[in-house]
């Protein structure tokens, strides 16, 4: 087991019980995301980059329900032949409010609050399926690389996710390929190999 330690101080954060334990809440968050074990200090900007994680945090789970989300894919070039041999598959949100946000704001806050769970599935569906339409237009050949997050390949059965969007989509297997971060051959590995082999 590892621990994390947050400080608050008095008097400069606060003079009472529920004001310095507000900092030192807030402190906790930031060493959660930064990876944990280890210490933090409560600084007043935490306010602010907290308060902007709870507006994502909520906006995304109304982006799910309001089908804000939509993919663009970016091709993939064989220089030897010099032709689009496959596309990459890259999610994207635009919200009413806040406009056009960047993955690298979403997706964290995503995979900490659990969300990136379906939404990578809605995300693997839709390039499933366009990839399967462009096949139907006789556009044939061609492979679909889709990103696969940490937490939704530890999902208890993402061989049988990725199953069943294959059929539902009628996409054949050969043509997908599942893009895993480096990070995930770090932990547990017998595990991650039995979930490979099940995927392959």
């Amino acid at each position: 087991m590892t621990g994390s330690i947050v400080i608050s101080i008095d008097p400069r954060y606060g003079l009472d019980y529920e004001t310095l334990m507000k900092c030192a809440h807030l402190s906790m968050y930031h060493a959660k995301d930064h990876g944990r074990n280890g210490y933090r200090v409560y600084e007043s900007e935490m306010n602010s980059r907290l308060l902007n994680q709870m507006q994502l945090d909520h906006a995304l789970h109304e982006a799910l329900k309001h089908n804000e989300f939509y993919m663009v894919y970016q091709p993939l070039i064989d220089l030897k032949q010099m032709k689009v041999v496959g596309f990459e598959a890259l999610m994207r949100w635009h919200n009413k409010e806040l406009g056009q946000i960047s993955p690298a704001d979403f997706i964290p806050v995503a995979e900490e609050n659990g969300l990136i769970i379906p939404m990578g599935e809605w995300g693997l569906e839709a390039a499933c399926r366009q990839l399967k339409e462009w096949q139907d237009m006789g556009y044939q050949g061609l492979s679909m690389a889709v990103n696969i997050s940490g937490r939704q390949f530890r999902q208890s059965d993402l061989s049988g996710v990725v199953k069943h969007i294959l059929q539902k989509t009628g996409l054949p297997a050969n043509y997908l390929e599942l893009e895993l971060t480096e990070s995930l051959l770090v932990d547990d590995v017998e595990h991650v190999v039995e979930i490979m082999y099940a995927l392959k």
